[in-house]
């Protein structure tokens, strides 16, 4: 694919196997970087070459979990149905808490659409404080955004517009699918 003899990069699931098989010298990271499955601070978008319908029935995204508040890709993917969608970009994220049980436990894996905006009443991945992501319904008051679990007994969390600068609150996606981690 470097030396253009492939009109298409590997799939993830082969760089994986190539990051594991270089002992160090490179990872999985800059691989999905190199071959353009990794744009805009680690999120992913689908690569033109993954939306061909005649090639594939699906598509590969990483999964990324909480770090200080920060996302981090893991070596873990997940498979998206091709048809589910041609034009977002998509990840997963390995949730870690159970608030928003039994929609989500910790271990499953929530497929997020990447965007910064939000539409009232949907659930979404954010960050707050620069120090937790969080899972959440977002409920727009005008004055205020209330942040709510799934838990009727947690009192739900309330964001005002000067909040949202001065805690450094951030939309990372909105939540379109859950994958249930059965154990």
């Amino acid at each position: 694919y470097i030396h253009k003899k492939l009109d298409n990069p590997p799939t993830p699931k082969i760089l994986m196997g190539i990051a594991n098989a270089s002992k160090g010298l490179t990872t999985y990271y800059q691989l999905m970087n190199m071959c353009g499955y990794i744009i805009d601070e680690g999120i992913t978008a689908v690569h033109q070459s993954l939306k061909d319908a005649t090639k594939s029935n699906f598509f590969t995204v990483p999964i990324f979990i909480s770090n200080n508040g920060t996302l981090l890709m893991t070596e873990k993917d997940v498979v998206l149905p091709f048809e589910w969608d041609r034009i977002h970009s998509y990840f997963g994220y390995e949730v870690q808490d159970d608030s928003m049980l039994p929609l989500l436990d910790v271990g499953d894996i929530a497929i997020i659409e990447k965007t910064d905006k939000y539409e009232n009443g949907q659930t979404y991945l954010c960050s707050l404080d620069n120090k937790e992501i969080l899972i959440r319904k977002l409920l727009d008051f005008k004055d205020y955004i209330e942040l709510q679990t799934v838990f009727p007994y947690n009192k739900p969390l309330q964001i005002t517009k000067d909040d949202i600068i001065n805690r450094s609150f951030t939309i990372l996606g909105k939540v379109v699918k859950a994958e249930i981690n059965f154990r």
